[in-house]
């Protein structure tokens, strides 16, 4: 298990936030492998344990990701790879029932899970010319960073930025133009992160050495979560 912990700077105050890393299957004939993405599901339910921090769960065929939501609910998503059952439902009962560590803290569920296709960018086609996106429609990071909220917030932010440009004059076409560029700029180093660790799931004999070194070198471990997010703040909390 791998424990990460940052601090989120807002107006008023700097929370804190956890996230859990657990490859639940540890005992398995195949290792975790990530390549071959083949879509996902999301469901809510009642947390049957309390939850502070985010926990992200690896197996054979797919992942789970469990974030704490107001009123003692939790958020259920299932990234799933090729071999997984067809079907929402079926696809977050069997993550659940292969993952026990995920599935003590998830009750019952508040209306049927739904599944979702999975995309790195929205159609090319669309209205794009004009459109300031934001989110994984503008630069998807692989969610095996955990980067997918703060991603979020900094390109809606950009986008805001991006708006007010347009409505002082500037040529909206080259605002979104500038607007892609800035944040595929600023997403770099994420994105490179994320593709090797990708790559590293995906050949166990490489991974768990790395594993081991970075948890005997936390000076290491924090440079590379420094690069990863960009800036001298970041740190990683064993």
């Amino acid at each position: 298990m791998l424990t990460a912990a940052w601090n989120a700077r807002g107006c008023s105050s700097t929370p804190r936030a956890r996230a859990e890393v657990r490859w639940s299957t540890a005992r398995a004939t195949n290792p975790p492998r990530r390549p071959g993405t083949v879509g996902s599901a999301r469901a809510f339910a009642r947390a049957r344990a309390a939850l502070d921090h985010v926990e992200v769960h690896f197996g054979e065929y797919c992942e789970v990701y469990l974030t704490p939501l107001a009123r003692d609910r939790v958020n259920v998503a299932v990234l799933a790879h090729a071999g997984a059952p067809l079907g929402a439902r079926a696809l977050v009962t069997r993550a659940l029932d292969g993952h026990p560590a995920a599935a003590r803290v998830v009750g019952a569920f508040e209306g049927a899970p739904r599944a979702r296709e999975l995309r790195a960018h929205c159609d090319p086609r669309s209205p794009a010319a004009r459109a300031l996106r934001c989110g994984d429609a503008a630069v998807a990071i692989d969610p095996i960073l955990g980067a997918g909220v703060g991603s979020a917030l900094e390109s809606g932010c950009a986008a805001g930025s991006a708006a007010l440009r347009v409505l002082g004059g500037a040529d909206p076409v080259r605002v979104a133009r500038d607007h892609e560029r800035s944040l595929a700029r600023a997403t770099r180093r994420a994105r490179v992160a994320a593709r090797l660790l990708c790559a590293l799931s995906a050949h166990a004999r490489l991974a768990v050495p790395v594993a081991r070194l970075l948890d005997a070198r936390p000076a290491l471990a924090n440079a590379c979560v420094r690069f990863t997010l960009g800036g001298p703040r970041a740190g990683f909390s064993p």
